[in-house]
């Protein structure tokens, strides 16, 4: 009786039934964060292992938890592009989970990038099973820490006491006063006040082709960017580099750190190639010579062009030797096949055309007044030139025997622009002399110029230093161009060729250039040099927020509620004491 009587007792002190502990299975969802930056190296008693290896590790021992629990798992590889490792696993998969787990950290092929990578993009991978399958964890393994991560779960793979970085985020050169200009940006991380020892070593340098090396100090707070300076005469009488030409810098950090990537940088460009022009006429004007003094200007970060001018009245031009021949007013006798050849203003009352040409000037026409230009056939070579704005009063009427010309320029029905792109010769006509023209007067003219040289003359490469996952277009300087780096070498006939940068270090161009005979001689080397981005220096970087995804509403058994049936019963209760008194009483 006491039993019965407690159990009412408590029943009425909490009127409900709790509800069935339903058994749900553990689902987790995991991302691996496979930025460059997780590659930095902790030292163990096994030898130095990267936070890459230990998170993997981390997510194998999370995998066989849940399989013992006879839970799921999802695995997400955090790259530039996230994609799945595994999907909603189970134990049956086991066994191919940590196959792929372990090819992800095989020796000396860790599949960690060495770029930045996109974390909000895995998580919206993730959000596919969290917003679908209740009850699910989502895990982070990653060496950022926010300030505020939301749902998510953040692993933590940095090591803040052992784990430290002194890094080169950046280095450029300029041109001041005809000597190069040599700036390094430094930064340290996890380290306070931090010396940094930056030695640039300078190889190939002017005439003398010496080799030699400076080194300068500078002082990082922790986290904070310096510049260091090498200059040829600073103030200071510190940092001095008296260079104005060189094949390499080779630009160092002594430090013993925990990330090496950022602790060399190497400096290409320093020996331009050499472009050599020769502009012959019987009657030089300044319009052809400024147009090219412009070019040697506008081009000398890529080009060192030298010009020769000939006085065919004194002197015979050139048919070979040089990259660009300009032949204005008479023509040579031969058609020079080592180079671009240029004619301009053929005078066929006085040298025509040689026939080797493949074109053939018949007569000067004059217009009478200035008419203007219409544009021909669509060609790199007009690209931004406004055609109709160039007027002319007299041109030259010029027959091509050759069909490989390609009309560009068009004055009534006669062309006055032609261009050719050939094994056998590669050609441009301007068949109207400039004095009988407002081309001279236009800013057509060196855009005309560049155009030609572009896409005659085209820069394999118009940079010299690139950060990873950038993509550099190699252009058509020669037939072949042979591509080599850390990740193997590539022969290209096809340009432009785009190739993406996914490995840090020295790429090597040689390519033989087309316009040149004989081909022995020509070769052509150039070096780029790939960097880590600047922000996977920053080894504990703080974000301030972690996009989260949507999960999915967990739905919660109900308590079985008693309160309504006690009421019906005292309801029952009163009904039937009021009919048994109301019989007592009638």
């Amino acid at each position: 009786q006491v039993l019965i009587i407690t159990s009412c007792a408590m029943i009425l002190a909490q009127p409900f039934l709790p509800a069935e502990e339903v058994e749900t299975y553990t689902e987790k969802v995991v991302i691996i964060d496979a930025s460059a930056s997780m590659r930095t190296e902790m030292e163990t008693t096994t030898g130095k292992v990267t936070r890459f290896e230990r998170a993997v590790k981390a997510v194998q021992t999370l995998a066989d938890e849940v399989f013992k629990n006879e839970g799921m798992i999802t695995v997400i590889l955090a790259d530039k592009e996230p994609s799945y490792l595994v999907q909603r696993a189970t134990v049956d998969q086991k066994i191919d989970l940590n196959s792929k787990l372990q090819e992800l950290i095989e020796p000396n092929n860790l599949k960690c990038s060495y770029g930045t990578v996109d974390i909000d993009a895995a998580i919206a991978l993730a959000e596919t099973i969290t917003e679908e399958i209740p009850d699910t964890e989502l895990l982070l393994y990653t060496d950022n820490s926010y300030i505020d991560d939301g749902d998510v779960t953040v692993m933590s793979m940095a090591d803040t006491v052992g784990e430290r970085n002194a890094a080169i985020l950046d280095a450029r050169t300029t041109l001041v006063e005809g000597y190069y200009r040599v700036e390094v940006d430094v930064a340290a991380y996890g380290l306070e006040n931090q010396v940094i020892t930056v030695l640039c070593q300078v190889r190939g340098a002017n005439y003398e082709k010496t080799e030699f090396s400076v080194a300068a100090t500078v002082n990082c707070p922790v986290g904070e960017t310096k510049t260091v300076v090498f200059m040829h005469a600073p103030e200071d009488g510190q940092n001095a580099l008296s260079v104005y030409s060189y094949e390499t810098m080779y630009l160092h950090i002594e430090e013993d750190d925990s990330y090496t990537y950022d602790n060399t940088f190497y400096l290409y460009g320093g020996t331009k190639q050499n472009i050599k022009i020769q502009y012959a006429s019987t009657n030089a004007n300044n319009f052809f010579a400024g147009a090219l003094m412009s070019m040697r200007d506008i081009m000398s970060s890529r080009w060192d062009i030298d010009v020769t001018l000939v006085n065919k009245k004194q002197q015979t031009p050139a048919t070979e030797g040089f990259d660009v021949y300009i032949f204005e007013d008479t023509m040579p006798a031969v058609v020079p096949k080592d180079g671009l050849v240029i004619l301009a203003d053929p005078d066929p009352m006085n040298a025509n055309l040689p026939l080797a040409s493949g074109l053939m000037a018949q007569q000067v026409l004059m217009t009478g007044k200035p008419v203007a230009l219409a544009k021909g056939e669509n060609h790199p070579i007009t690209n931004g030139i406004q055609v109709e704005k160039i007027e002319v009063t007299e041109y030259i009427r010029v027959v091509p025997t050759d069909a490989n010309f390609v009309p560009l320029m068009y004055c009534g029905s006669d062309a006055v622009v032609y261009a050719k792109d050939e094994e056998d010769g590669k050609i441009v006509l301007i068949g109207f002399d400039l004095n009988f023209s407002n081309l001279a007067v236009l800013l057509e003219l060196p855009v005309l110029m560049y155009n030609i040289f572009e896409y005659y003359i085209p820069s394999t490469i118009t940079d010299y230093a690139y950060e990873v996952d950038e993509t550099l277009t190699l252009n058509s300087a020669g037939n072949t161009v042979s591509f080599s780096g850390p990740t193997g070498m590539e022969e290209i006939s096809t340009f432009p060729h785009s190739v993406t940068l996914t490995t840090p270090g020295t790429y090597s161009i040689s390519y033989i250039p087309a316009h040149k005979l004989p081909l022995s001689e020509n070769m052509i080397m150039e070096d780029i040099f790939v960097k880590i981005p600047a922000s996977e220096s920053n080894i504990f970087c703080e974000i301030d927020e972690l996009k989260n995804p949507v999960f999915a509403e967990k739905e919660e058994p109900e308590d079985f509620d008693l309160i309504f049936y006690f009421a019906l019963a005292l309801v029952a209760l009163l009904f039937i004491e009021w009919w048994l008194q109301s019989r007592e009483h009638f």
